[in-house]
C-alpha cells in the first residue's frame, strides 16, 4: 500500500476546515501550464522517494497527448506490483506507452481519455478481473485482442465515443456493460453472464435480417439481469413471436424504447414470453403516441 510521508511541518492540514477553504478561495487561478509543473514534481518525488510495492494508484488530470513523465510513472508502476489503476485524462487523448502492457499483476484497470497505438505490443492481462474503457481510441483488433487475452476477465464496461466492431469473447465475464457507438456488436459465449446492459447510440438505421435474436440470448444462458435501448432493439429483425430458447434465470428486465412502435412493441411482446420467472419489468418510453384506428364514432 503506498504511504506518502511529508518531510516538513505542514501547518495548512492542521486548520480547521473554514480556514482552510477560506485560504483556498483567496489563492489565484493555477493555469494549466502550473498545473502540469505541479503534477510532474509530485509525481517525480513519488518515484524517487517511495520504496516498496505500490498495489493501488488513481490518477485524474487534465489530458496530455503526450506526457513523459506519465509514461515513466506507468514504468515505475509496472515495476513495483501494482494491482489496481485508475487513469482519467481529460481533453486530449494521451497516447499509452508500450509499459502499460508489462503491469502483468494487474486485476483491476480503468482506462478513460487515453489513446492505444502500440498495436505491436499489445497484449492482455493474466490476471485482470475488472476492465473499464471510457472514450478511448483503440481499433477493432486491438480491442478484441485485449479483451480475449484476458482470461480471468469478470467484469467488462466499455463507453466507447466512435464507431467501431464490437467482438466480446470474455468466457469468464460475470457483468458487460456498453455504451455508446458500434457499428457490429458480436458476442460469442458467456456462460456465467449475469448481467447485461446495452445503450447503443447508434448500429444503423435499418434492421438486420440476419441477426437472430435467439443467438444472441444464446451467448448469455445464465442472464438475470438485462438493460437494451432502442439503438440495440432496431437492429433485430422480428421474425418470430417467441425465442427459441428460454433463459429461466432472467429476473430483471429494463428496456428503454423510442415510440412503441409496432417493432418494439412485437420485440416486447417476445421477451415477455421468453422469460418464465421475470419479477421485475421496468419500461421506458421517449415519446410516446396513442395511434387509434377502425373507431367509429357513436
Amino acid at each position: 500500500m503506498l504511504r506518502l510521508q511529508a518531510r516538513h511541518f505542514d501547518m495548512i492540514s492542521n486548520l480547521p476546515d473554514a480556514v482552510k477553504d477560506e485560504i483556498l478561495m483567496k489563492l489565484p487561478t493555477i493555469d494549466a501550464d502550473a498545473a502540469r509543473s505541479k503534477v510532474t514534481m509530485i509525481l517525480l518525488q513519488l518515484m524517487l522517494n517511495h520504496e516498496g510495492p505500490v498495489l493501488k494508484f488513481t490518477l485524474s488530470i487534465p489530458g496530455f497527448e503526450s506526457c513523459s513523465i506519465i509514461d515513466n510513472l506507468i514504468l515505475f508502476l509496472s515495476r513495483n506490483n501494482i494491482e489496481d489503476f485508475t487513469l482519467q485524462m481529460w481533453e486530449d487523448h494521451y497516447s499509452l506507452p508500450a509499459s502499460i502492457f508489462k503491469c502483468q499483476l494487474l486485476r483491476h484497470l480503468q482506462l478513460e481519455g487515453c489513446s492505444v497505438s502500440n498495436t505491436r505490443e499489445l497484449k492482455g492481462f493474466s490476471r485482470l478481473t475488472t476492465l473499464v474503457l471510457i472514450d478511448i481510441i483503440i481499433s477493432d483488433e486491438a480491442l478484441r485482442s485485449l479483451i480475449s487475452e484476458s482470461p480471468l476477465l469478470e467484469s467488462l464496461e466499455l463507453r466507447m465515443t466512435h464507431n467501431l466492431d464490437i467482438y466480446i469473447d470474455a468466457p469468464n465475464l460475470r457483468k458487460f456493460s456498453f455504451e455508446g457507438f458500434a457499428r457490429l456488436m458480436s458476442l460469442q459465449l458467456m456462460p456465467l453472464v449475469a448481467s447485461v446492459s446495452i445503450k447503443l447510440d447508434h448500429i444503423g438505421t435499418e434492421p438486420c435480417k440476419e441477426c437472430s435474436l435467439t443467438q444472441f440470448f444464446q451467448t448469455m444462458p445464465a442472464i438475470e439481469y438485462l438493460y437494451l435501448d432502442y439503438g440495440m432493439i432496431k437492429k433485430f429483425y422480428m421474425k418470430e413471436p417467441k425465442l427459441c430458447t428460454t433463459l429461466v434465470h432472467l429476473q430483471y428486465l429494463d428496456l428503454n424504447l423510442m415510440s412503441f412502435d409496432e417493432m418494439e412493441f412485437q420485440f416486447t411482446l417476445c421477451l415477455l414470453r421468453s422469460f418464465p420467472n421475470l419479477k421485475s419489468v421496468e419500461i421506458e418510453i421517449k415519446f410516446f403516441f396513442l395511434l387509434f384506428t377502425g373507431l367509429r364514432r357513436t
